[in-house]
Order: C-alpha cells, then structure tokens, then sequence
C-alpha cells in the first residue's frame, strides 16, 4: 500500500520535473538530443527526491 501512494506522488512530479527542465534546457541548449536526456536525468531526480521523502514519512 505505501509503495502504490509513493508511486502516486513520484509518477506525476517526474512528469512536472520532465517539464520543467525541458523548459529550461530547451530555452538554453540548440540540440533536442540533449534537451531530452537532460529533462529525462531531471524527471529522475525530481522523481527520486520524491520518493525518498515519501519514505521518510511516518504514517
């Protein structure tokens, strides 16, 4: 059970970390490639950070 509500909260903030660094990437770096392997590492520490301080969490 906690392992589906941490998933529920990592899943939509690398889907708004992905976003949010695409942004940037895509206004500061010309090539796409990059820009997406760059917003792909941010989705997964954006991700990760979540997860981790859903774990943390006492129920």
């Amino acid at each position: 059970m906690r392992a589906a509500i941490g998933v529920a909260f990592a899943a939509p903030a690398a889907v708004a970390g992905y976003h949010a660094v695409h942004g940037i990437a895509a206004a500061t770096m010309p090539s796409s490639t990059w820009q997406i392997v760059i917003s792909l590492l941010g989705a997964a520490i954006i991700s990760a950070a979540s997860w981790t301080q859903w774990t943390r969490a006492r129920l």
